[in-house]
């Protein structure tokens, strides 16, 4: 991996270069909000240097850490295995829309305990962003945001929003910007990703039908 830091000029190669820079946060720091066309807030805690970034991330890193994660196993064993059996029933479909999305959507469902909202984070599609028309806005996801924060403070249901809300950093619970930070990327970081891996493996095996076999012996 070869990437080419503007400010200093300088180009770092190699994973163990790459590990090196990243701590390296004096020099390349992390510390700068992004997407200015949607968002006025920092996506936590990804644009934060340490240490700050340490307390966000140590916070956070409970919610999935493998032994939480393994807990919902079996739950996404029967959302996968519904999903793809549908989806290869019957008539060819989008696999965007019909597949990938609602995979990784459900499945975030569960980790969240918020099922109720699985249909409006597919309805969003592949980006947030870009859910209501192919101009880049923020509304979307800041009025289902500010929606959950309400919710999450009032304490009338036990799920991910409600108990981020209460986090504390430092002896301070969060700030609204702080939560929408940290839920926005819990949220859509990885979303495209995973969609794209999914896609992909299907492209793959589309064009590659000897694969295809192959898993299925």
């Amino acid at each position: 991996m070869t990437v080419f830091h503007q400010e200093s000029k300088k180009t770092i190669t190699g994973h163990k270069a790459l590990r090196e820079a990243l701590r390296d946060t004096q020099t390349y720091s992390s510390d700068l909000q992004g997407d200015a066309d949607v968002r006025d807030y920092r996506q936590l805690p990804l644009e934060v240097d340490p240490p700050r970034h340490h307390l966000y991330r140590s916070v956070l890193s409970p919610y999935f850490v493998k032994p939480t994660i393994e807990k919902h196993v079996s739950r996404f064993r029967e959302n996968s295995i519904r999903l793809i059996e549908r989806y290869f029933s019957g008539d060819p479909k989008e696999v965007i829309a019909e597949l990938a999305l609602p995979l990784v959507m459900e499945n975030l469902g569960v980790i969240y305990n918020r099922p109720q909202d699985v249909s409006e984070w597919i309805s969003w599609g592949p980006d947030v962003w870009t859910a209501e028309s192919d101009k880049r806005d923020g509304a979307v996801l800041h009025r289902y945001l500010d929606q959950i924060y309400e919710e999450a403070l009032s304490r009338s249901s036990q799920d991910v929003w409600q108990e981020i809300a209460y986090l504390e950093i430092e002896g301070k619970q969060i700030t609204a910007d702080e939560f929408r930070g940290i839920a926005g990327v819990l949220l859509a970081g990885g979303r495209d990703t995973v969609v794209k891996l999914l896609t992909g493996i299907i492209w793959h095996l589309g064009r590659v039908p000897t694969d295809l076999e192959k898993l299925r012996s």
